[in-house]
């Protein structure tokens, strides 16, 4: 198999949908008022969990950093950091969620109990050489 045809079966079994040769959005996003970046599960739901991902030793906000949501019952939604390493979640329906980071060699995680139209703010402090910093 040719790397090409291996990184079209990584493509297509990640759920992306497009072409190799255009740049992909893996999930809609739009920008916050605030600047920040945004996913949005469910239009009709009112929850939102948001934060910011920083350096552990240093507090300088990481960009890039690719934050997972996974729900109880729903798909995975991901998102990339901004430049002050923020993100959000929104449209979030009553359930309980696993909060990922993923940033160099560290993972970091948060399980969120959030209630209907509750709003929770997750600020993440990591190591990018391998691990959490509390």
């Amino acid at each position: 198999m040719s790397l090409r045809a291996a990184v079209a079966v990584v493509f297509v079994l990640g759920g992306c949908v497009g072409s190799l040769d255009a740049p992909v959005e893996p999930r809609p996003t739009h920008e916050l008022p605030d600047g920040g970046p945004s996913v949005v599960l469910d239009a009709d739901a009112s929850g939102s969990i948001s934060g910011r991902v920083r350096h552990g030793k240093t507090g300088v906000p990481l960009r890039n950093a690719l934050v997972v949501l996974q729900p109880e019952r729903s798909r995975l939604l991901e998102i990339m950091t901004d430049d002050l390493g923020r993100f959000r979640f929104e449209g979030l329906p009553p359930s309980t969620y696993r909060v990922q980071v993923f940033v160099g060699h560290a993972e970091v995680v948060e399980t969120v109990a959030l209630e209907e139209m509750a709003t929770h703010h997750a600020d993440f402090r990591v190591d990018p050489t391998g691990g959490r910093s509390v």
